[in-house]
């Protein structure tokens, strides 16, 4: 097990080291904020702005509104 402390709010969250290669994406467990693994020996995160992927639909329909 490998611990991962959110650079937000300092929450620590335990995962098997298998559970996060490099580029993973994940909520903190304890504030939400979206992490990403941006190192993986020793495992490293930070925080992400926007997650990766995005609902252009949804987005288009509050315009229309």
């Amino acid at each position: 097990m490998v611990k991962v402390v959110c650079p937000d709010c300092g929450g620590i969250s335990e995962f098997r080291k298998k559970e996060l290669p490099l580029y993973t994406q994940f909520e903190c467990e304890n504030c939400g904020v979206l992490l990403q693994v941006i190192d993986d020996d020793p495992i490293e995160v930070e925080i992400v702005d926007e997650p990766a992927y995005r609902d252009d639909d949804e987005d288009e329909d509050e315009d229309d509104d």
